[in-house]
């Protein structure tokens, strides 16, 4: 993609090359110059018209456009689903939490449709056995003894109906009692999915709230993407200004200067004079030292 500049133009005053006065009174100015290599002189030139110029474009300009993409379409087509979904909201969980309070409530203990003819099943097989199995039985026996109708018959058909009587009722106690006991173990643990089911009340605006802060990120984003942008853009001259800085550094030659007295002025030879004079005078006193000691 072709760079675009901005529209601002940086406040260039035409390049002054030339030489500053380096000239003291009294003093003498020499200067030694470098100057690149000769074949590197082309490059340079050239490479500085080129930063110059792209200096003065402004430098690049942003991308122009947002860097955060849409939502595709599945995306969105979800994320639409589950707000509508969370905003009709579960049927499933009003069906569940009735069907927890019934087991709370103790609806279902003894209720069971199929309890009685489980009952009266078994009853029916233990009648008809005692029926056609045991008080034949008896009878035979007593028959056999020729003690039919007398008063121990009378007390073994007495004593086998009762035990007819124990044993329907203990199939009772098993049935029944089994199926009471069940239920009450259903509700205990009915008792401990009270929580779990109270949070379903906030299910489907959990959904919507999920659905809304994906939504939120991408907003967001976007508004991010847009800062970005702006600040690139903001930021841009000072960017271009060092680059610009970057390109021209470096060390291509220059001029060392290095300034002395000009001797050849009276009042640099008088300054010399008096300096010489000075010096003598040290060297007497330094020896007059000496011997005195």
């Amino acid at each position: 993609m072709a760079l675009e500049y901005a529209n601002y133009r940086p406040n260039l005053n035409p390049l002054n090359m030339g030489a500053t006065n380096m000239n003291t009174s009294g003093m003498i100015t020499t200067s030694a110059s470098s100057t690149p290599y000769s074949g590197q002189r082309p490059y340079l030139d050239e490479s500085f018209a080129e930063a110059r110029r792209l200096y003065e474009t402004g430098g690049p300009k942003g991308f122009g456009k947002s860097m955060v993409p849409d939502f595709s379409a599945p995306t969105e087509s979800a994320l639409q689903s589950i707000q509508n979904t969370a905003m009709a909201g579960s049927p499933n969980i009003g069906i569940g939490q009735n069907l927890l309070g019934q087991t709370l409530s103790g609806d279902f203990l003894n209720s069971n449709p199929y309890l009685d003819q489980m009952y009266n099943q078994a009853a029916d097989n233990v009648t008809r056995n005692y029926r056609e199995a045991v008080a034949p039985s008896i009878g035979a026996n007593a028959d056999a003894q020729g003690r039919f109708g007398s008063g121990l018959y009378q007390n073994m058909m007495a004593n086998s109906q009762r035990e007819l009587g124990d044993s329907l009722g203990r199939l009772a106690t098993n049935v029944y009692g089994q199926n009471y006991a069940t239920e009450r173990g259903r509700q205990d643990a009915a008792m401990g999915k009270i929580p779990g089911m109270a949070n379903l009340n906030y299910f489907d605006a959990n959904q919507l709230l999920g659905a809304g802060q994906i939504r939120d990120t991408q907003a967001g984003n976007v508004i991010k993407d847009e800062y970005n942008q702006y600040m690139f853009d903001q930021t841009r001259p000072g960017r271009n200004l060092t680059n610009y800085q970057n390109a021209i550094s470096g060390n291509f030659g220059g001029t060392n200067v290095m300034q002395q007295p000009d001797y050849s002025n009276s009042t640099a030879s008088n300054i010399g004079a008096g300096l010489g004079i000075v010096g003598g005078l040290m060297d007497l006193y330094s020896n007059y030292k000496a011997l005195g000691t």
